[in-house]
């Protein structure tokens, strides 16, 4: 999968020199999922605590999936307000056990993306590029 960015202690963004705490500073806003076209976008907004003094960041920010050949959702992931972003690492294609990620460090070409929200919630994610904006 071709990224245009990195993944620092799982939750943390780095893109163009500048990083952006998902977890701490944003919460999940929408997902649009477009199988005709083998897109996903997940859309996060800015939450209500403050920025940080010395930075100014956008009111919104996503990924862009494309060419997406495999996506799992958690069973009840609409079923709750899910908001939260707990995580963000990797799992070989094979492998299920979701109770422990791996860091971008460690990952593999192949492995797929996972975000996950509180209460377990989840997105699996295996795609040709992903992109953050």
């Amino acid at each position: 999968m071709k990224r245009n960015f990195k993944i620092e202690h799982g939750v943390e963004i780095w893109k163009d020199y500048i990083f952006i705490d998902l977890h701490n500073l944003y919460e999940l806003n929408k997902i649009i999922l477009s199988k005709a076209n083998k897109l996903l976008y997940i859309i996060f907004c800015r939450n209500k605590y403050p920025e940080p003094k010395s930075l100014k960041l956008p009111s919104k920010t996503m990924f862009v999936f494309r060419g997406i050949q495999h996506i799992e959702i958690s069973d009840n992931f609409y079923n709750r307000d899910i908001k939260q972003l707990e995580e963000i690492g990797f799992k070989s294609p094979n492998d299920q056990n979701l109770d422990w990620l791996i860091p971008e460090a460690k990952s593999e070409k192949d492995d797929h993306i996972i975000f996950r929200f509180e209460e377990d919630e989840y997105i699996r994610i295996s795609c040709d590029e992903a992109h953050f904006r």
